[in-house]
């Protein structure tokens, strides 16, 4: 064997090893893609059913918020004054002792708050709440 036949033969083989290192690469790249599609179509059914989770959250706030406007008008009777978030709080949870650990403090917080942007509630002080006085 000549000098040229040994550096063609060398080349042959370099060619198809690198050729067998493409199919790899490839086939690595079809797993890849395939499981991409597979995470986008779980992420977005997730989605889907997080925005059904939530529309059931929204009525269970909504049902949370009247229940918080409830605890401020017993507080402010009890209280005869405008009351606290803590107030707000501790009345909520004697009131409805069974949502104590269902329902968390930023909740009620916010709900409060919801009220206030309602106009349900009043802040005559910053920090102080109470029903809104309907004047005739």
């Amino acid at each position: 064997m000549n000098h040229e036949q040994l550096i063609i033969g060398s080349q042959a083989r370099l060619v198809e090893y690198l050729q067998n290192e493409l199919n790899v690469v490839r086939a690595e790249r079809d797993r890849l893609k395939e499981r991409v599609a597979l995470l986008e179509s779980v992420f977005t059914g997730r989605i889907r059913s997080n925005e059904e989770i939530y529309r059931e959250l929204e009525e269970r706030f909504n049902q949370i918020e009247r229940l918080v406007f409830r605890a401020v008008r017993h507080a402010c009777q009890v209280k005869r004054r405008p009351v606290t978030y803590e107030e707000i709080i501790k009345a909520f949870y004697s009131k409805f002792p069974f949502l104590e650990g269902k329902v968390k403090v930023q909740t009620i917080m916010r709900r409060v708050r919801r009220l206030r942007e309602k106009n349900i509630l009043d802040s005559p002080k910053r920090g102080f709440y109470c029903p809104k006085m309907e004047v005739e």
